[in-house]
């Protein structure tokens, strides 16, 4: 596709970064065949080595007569509280008088709001997440609000723990383990997914989410009770209509303010800070435990910090029986999640090039790429560098070649060009190559190895994309998709995914 002189600059711009290693692009982009389905004409493009075209800060794709092209200034693909506010369907707007009150009480509260929103910035993705996944109404993610003010650290008089305040035999009934090592509750994964299990059984059985949220309260028993005593007086079965305990009564139309400050800040004389819709963190599973004091010295991050963001755990290890897994930062490195998973005693990985020679006793077929390859993060180089000064008649080939490297890894670790030329007595920094032994079931292939190049897009989930057909289209694992996208598991039509391209998958001879 011909492209215009300012598009051409704008490629040459974007070449020059990635091999300068000077800059990061952070991209919003969508993924297209053709740029006439798009109705912005002054969309920049970079064409990917597979031919297909990318669009650069464009609008969402026209879907002929199955939508309307949404607004390029649709905030919802970078604030999460804008994500949540489109997911609103419950009625916050009712004249009830509990209801009138709790709104009141929150007017004003700017100090409230700005404690609540640094504490959720943490969780509260998840949260939003597992809603959508499962079509329940958005407005469940703000349910830690007034449940722990999202502080799974939280405890209350009866002993309810964690942001969604399991108390111990509920939390048992809904899977969350409770023993001397580990306590589900207060983890944020398996927490959130239990409390939508039994909020949704709730919803089942009462018809009425406002209901389901007095039953999550006060126990469904007490709220069948006060029915059928409604039922017995003739009255009618809503949740305003009933008589339930003083808590119980408050419990509902404070939820309901809280949604209501949440859609429309403004009505309350508040403001609402922006929270990043990405991930703060992403689950690590590994297949033995792991010391507290392994995984800081792996990872570098410190031990209060690694507490914080797993509060599940009541000692400095995992629980011997299980759960193996830790949550970390999103950012964390993958080789750095290569390394938990093989200082745990996971499946070692033999990582290969394209271009490299068969090593040990492999044959070329062990290194053909699979769907069931082992969903594991290339780790072939550490961040340790050997010194090489340059000897005369030395190339980047020959002197990746001498070390067993590959010529874009030589150069990669130099911030060089192609058409760098070596000069004697120049210092090279050499990677250190990990030379991992491995059954040929282990092996998987990489086209070119991860550097600090990549580029970041932001590609939304079209009608036939999987996981597996996205991860073969920019040459990246399931690992790494799932690493950069809060462990997803499901796509859904629309959502927005973080995809980290390497250099050589961007052709700039089609630029």
């Amino acid at each position: 596709m011909p492209l215009s002189t300012k598009s051409k600059h704008f490629a040459q711009r974007v070449v020059l970064a990635i091999r300068t290693h000077s800059l990061r692009l952070v991209y919003l982009c969508v993924l297209t065949g053709t740029a006439g389905a798009y109705a912005d004409s002054n969309a920049e493009t970079v064409t990917l080595s597979n031919g297909q075209v990318i669009i650069v800060n464009l609008a969402e794709p026209v879907e002929n007569s199955r939508s309307a092209t949404l607004s390029q200034n649709d905030s919802s693909s970078y604030d999460l509280i804008h994500r949540l506010r489109k997911g609103f369907v419950l009625d916050t707007d009712l004249s009830e008088e509990r209801l009138q009150r709790q709104k009141q009480i929150l007017m004003g509260k700017q100090a409230y709001v700005d404690r609540i929103l640094e504490r959720a910035q943490r969780h509260m993705y998840l949260a939003v997440t597992e809603a959508e996944r499962r079509q329940l109404p958005a407005e469940l993610a703000l349910l830690p609000v007034i449940e722990s003010a999202y502080d799974p650290m939280a405890t209350s008089r009866s002993q309810a723990a964690g942001l969604w305040q399991f108390i111990p035999d509920t939390g048992r009934l809904y899977g969350l383990d409770q023993t001397w090592y580990f306590d589900g509750r207060r983890d944020p994964l398996a927490s959130t997914k239990a409390a939508y299990d039994y909020l949704a059984k709730l919803n089942s059985i009462f018809n009425s989410w406002e209901l389901a949220l007095a039953a999550y309260n006060a126990g469904p028993g007490t709220v069948s009770r006060a029915i059928k005593r409604n039922i017995a007086l003739g009255l009618p079965t809503d949740y305003w209509s009933l008589k339930l305990p003083a808590e119980t009564m408050a419990y509902v139309p404070r939820f309901l303010a809280v949604a209501a400050l949440f859609k429309s800040p403004e009505n309350f004389n508040v403001r609402m800070a922006s929270i990043p819709n990405r991930p703060y963190y992403r689950t690590i599973n590994t297949t033995s435990p792991l010391t507290l004091n392994e995984v800081a010295e792996i990872t570098g991050l410190s031990h209060a910090f690694i507490r914080e963001l797993n509060p599940a755990y009541r000692r400095d290890s995992n629980p011997p029986q299980g759960p193996y897994h830790w949550h970390l930062p999103a950012t964390l490195d993958v080789a750095l999640e290569n390394q938990l998973m093989q200082s745990a005693g996971g499946p070692r990985v033999l990582v290969v090039k394209n271009e490299a020679k068969p090593l040990d006793n492999f044959t070329a077929t062990a290194y053909k790429p699979s769907n069931d390859a082992p969903v594991v993060q290339p780790a072939s180089f550490s961040s340790e560098t050997t010194p090489y000064i340059v000897q005369a008649g030395d190339t980047w080939t020959s002197v990746a070649r001498e070390f067993g490297l590959s010529t874009t890894a030589v150069m990669a670790a130099n911030f060089a060009q192609r058409d760098d030329n070596l000069s004697i007595g120049r210092e090279l920094n050499l990677p250190t190559a990990r030379r991992i032994s491995a059954m040929a079931s282990d092996v998987i292939q990489v086209n070119d190895v991860a550097s600090d190049a990549r580029i970041e897009l932001r590609r939304r989930v079209v009608k036939g994309d999987t996981l597996s057909s996205l991860a073969r289209q920019y040459q990246v694992t399931l690992a790494e998709l799932r690493a950069w996208n809060g462990s997803i598991q499901y796509l859904t039509v629309g959502q927005e995914l973080i995809l980290r391209v390497l250099p050589s998958v961007l052709n700039s001879k089609a630029l």
